[in-house]
């Protein structure tokens, strides 16, 4: 695919829309062909194949189109476009990673396309208003329960789950290399997300939920914080806390960062988790299953 983009110009464009739209084909193919169109050097041609294709109903692949598409400038630009003309939903601005790639973006002002996204999500603010730090997180949420096409799909995994011979020990290490970088086990890992000591008490179905729909019920401390800075520039981290008049925030490698208080302008708390709703379509599903029989494994805290 990628010889044949290279050396075949825009005729290689109807060879990759054929291969992300194909649903037989594996979803790693269809995924690189859905990347190599997003920086295809015919970008219009390219862009509006992508387009299309998120116009049909289906659902294993549109979060890596989008955020494929939300990676460049001249994409993020045309999937912006897309939403407001309604030909594309913009529910996928629930997606973590699409929001905050198209708030980075450099095709507009950043004040501009923040005021776009709010549009879009129906959140506004009044003429003149003042700049708010972010809605207070509710001490109570209320748990909300997935839809009946997500229970499906979890279903289905479930089922495929049990059909498989799954080894925690294996798990082990697709924890190590895909997951310990946000989570902790028994202090390995960091805490970018929540601790996952005693996650196997919950079950398949409900670590099911929590892994295929992350942004369902989304715990406030790891809701990401999105800054805009005086001088127009946005930057995104957890927020951990104030000190000496330096506003503390861990960036996605667990790292912490400061910035002075004077050059923040205004903060919100995106409603959506840092976990890629499309994680289970980004490791082989052998990988997959063998993490979710760690993750079941872990029944005890250190302090039990």
């Amino acid at each position: 695919m990628r010889t044949v983009t290279a050396i075949d110009g825009p005729r290689s464009i109807a060879m990759l829309r054929a291969s992300v739209a194909d649903r037989e084909e594996p979803e790693e193919l269809r995924t690189l062909a859905a990347n190599l169109l997003a920086q295809h050097p015919h970008l219009e041609a390219a862009r509006v194949a992508l387009l299309r294709q998120l116009e049909q109903p289906d659902e294993s692949l549109k979060w890596p189109i989008a955020i494929a598409l939300s990676s460049s400038p001249h994409g993020a630009a045309a999937l912006l476009d897309a939403m407001e003309e309604g030909s594309i939903s913009p529910d996928l601005l629930q997606n973590s990673a699409v929001d905050v790639l198209l708030r980075s973006s450099t095709f507009a002002e950043a004040s501009e396309i923040e005021r776009r996204i709010r549009a879009l999500k129906g959140e506004h603010r009044a003429p003149g208003a003042p700049r708010s730090p972010g809605k207070p997180p509710s001490t109570a949420p209320l748990l909300k329960r997935p839809s009946a096409e997500m229970l499906q799909r979890i279903e289905k995994v479930a089922t495929s789950y049990h059909k498989t011979s799954a080894d925690s020990a294996r798990g082990k290490k697709v924890f190590v290399k895909n997951c310990a970088g946000c989570h902790r086990i028994r202090g390995e890992g960091k805490e970018v997300g929540p601790q996952l000591d005693g996650i196997g008490q919950r079950g398949l179905s409900r670590i099911l939920e929590e892994v295929l729909d992350p942004n369902l019920n989304v715990d406030p401390n790891f809701r990401v914080s999105l800054v805009l800075l005086a001088s127009g520039r946005v930057v995104t981290g957890l927020r951990r806390s104030s000190q000496d008049q330096e506003l503390i925030l861990l960036d996605p490698q667990g790292e912490e960062f400061r910035i002075p208080e004077g050059d923040v302008e205004e903060i919100s708390q995106l409603e959506t988790s840092p976990m890629p709703a499309n994680f289970s379509e980004i490791i082989p599903e052998k990988e997959f299953h063998d993490l979710m029989a760690f993750l079941l494994s872990q029944r005890q805290k250190p302090e039990d």
